[in-house]
């Protein structure tokens, strides 16, 4: 099936060198000079990663040689959103959508939340996970991944919710070669959210990395949407929770007032004391350490809709609920990435937005 992706014009080509030798496999490429990087277009090579995406569409090649067989790519997203271009509300901090695309072919697409609204974090990653056939690598063994605006084929109303350009800003980590799947998720039994956001499953936003986490982890839900993408030829069956966005209500000055010691005096001393300094220090530290706050919504006030990331048509869904979780399913012959969407119902008293998160997924 062909999707009519348009072809990138080669940016930046290092040349043939029959003396270089290839990436073997396994390997990784965590730096843009490595010398296997022999052809980027629109992406900013870097020291310390391979590069950082600079248009609607980006694209790396990689000199590979999988002896006949089989390769497995890994490849690793982190977006940073400045707090400045939060304050000012720029298209730049709404999430991204990403289908990552080789050797020509759709692979996956990736959901990337524009960091956590209240600013912590240290950037919020994604994996992107896929297998390349021994007969889609060329002789040269040259493995191209492109990075592509996953928006630009949804629905207008779908589309406004993303950025402009998603890939611009999006910076490659690494790139991961491997003769067998490391990071695909196994599907006997229920993927919980974790393995399925870090295996590339179900992206509901991303990796969030806070401080003195010990890892990464699944941030709460910051985003109406999920995508969706096979594994095993097939669409996974979700559940997902949704709820309504709150705003986080830190102790005030006057309550750090009080608990220093002193009351709700007006006078000089106390508006600028000490506990009016303690309480605007731990406000921040306290959002940044705590998951933005969400009041569930019941699987009845939220509708979803899905469509295809590849051509935007609409995707049927099978909806059942039990409490707060709802259960999707997709048609048998439906080929994925999907992107779905939640929406608070029309109804009188409705919350004006709803986001959601995914509790598992699994086949049937």
């Amino acid at each position: 099936m062909s999707h009519d992706y348009p072809a990138l014009t080669a940016g930046a080509w290092f040349g043939e060198d029959d003396a270089l030798a290839p990436m073997g496999v396994p390997g990784c490429v965590v730096s843009g000079l490595a010398p296997q990087v022999r052809l980027v277009d629109q992406l900013t090579r870097g020291r310390r990663s391979v590069g950082r995406c600079a248009a609607a569409a980006s694209l790396v090649g990689v000199r590979v040689h999988a002896y006949g067989a089989p390769v497995h790519v890994t490849v690793d997203l982190r977006l940073e959103i400045s707090a400045e271009h939060r304050r000012r509300g720029s298209s730049l901090a709404r999430p991204r959508l990403l289908l990552v695309l080789s050797q020509g072919t759709p692979r996956q697409a990736v959901l990337l939340a524009a960091d956590r609204p209240d600013g912590g974090g240290d950037g919020v990653r994604a994996r992107v996970s896929f297998t390349v056939p021994a007969r889609d690598l060329p002789d040269g063994g040259l493995l191209l991944i492109e990075i592509l605006d996953g928006a630009a084929r949804l629905p207008r109303a779908d589309a406004a919710g993303f950025a402009p350009a998603g890939p611009v800003g999006v910076r490659v980590d690494r790139i991961d070669f491997a003769a067998m799947p490391v990071a695909a998720p196994t599907l006997s039994g229920a993927v919980d959210r974790r393995t399925a956001e870090w295996s590339g499953l179900v992206s509901s936003g991303g990796l969030l990395l806070t401080a003195g986490a010990s890892g990464d982890h699944p941030g709460m839900a910051h985003s109406p949407s999920l995508v969706v993408n096979e594994a095993d030829g097939a669409l996974p069956v979700i559940r997902v929770r949704c709820g309504e966005p709150l705003r986080w209500s830190g102790p005030s000055a006057g309550a750090a007032a009080s608990s220093s010691g002193g009351g709700p005096s007006s006078g000089p001393e106390r508006r600028g004391g000490p506990g009016t300094r303690f309480a605007a220090a731990l406000g921040p530290a306290l959002r940044r350490a705590l998951p933005p706050r969400v009041r569930p919504l019941s699987a009845d006030e939220v509708e979803f809709r899905a469509a295809s990331v590849l051509d935007g048509r609409s995707v049927p869904l099978a909806v059942s609920g039990q409490g707060a979780t709802a259960s999707l399913a997709f048609p048998a012959s439906q080929r994925g990435p999907v992107l779905v969407v939640a929406s608070p119902r029309d109804v009188p008293g409705a919350p004006r937005r709803a986001v959601c998160e995914l509790v598992d997924a699994s086949h049937g």
